[in-house]
């Protein structure tokens, strides 16, 4: 999968390849089509917000996709169901 990784506040996120991992139990695997960034985002990747994740860390709280697997014994929208979710 791509994303953009921010591995030092203040620099430019890169787009790396990273695993697909695969969700465990009660975890649902979305493939992300569309995220939202907003002004908490650019202030956390700057180093200004008040919560700093630990680095390096993928920016994003608002996401749009569609269902790709289910984790073992986890019921849920069935894979290809469009979602939408906010992480954080």
């Amino acid at each position: 999968m791509q994303a953009w990784l921010i591995e030092t506040l203040g620099d430019t996120p890169n787009l790396v390849t990273l695993p697909t991992p695969d969700p465990a139990p009660g975890e649902v695997l979305v493939r992300v089509i569309a995220v939202g960034l907003n002004f908490a985002d650019l202030l956390m990747q700057a180093g200004s917000y008040q919560a700093r994740p630990p680095l390096p860390y993928v920016p994003g709280m608002e996401f749009a996709g569609i269902v790709a697997a289910l984790g073992p014994g986890t019921s849920g929208p069935e894979p290809g169901t469009r979602v939408l979710g906010i992480c954080g």
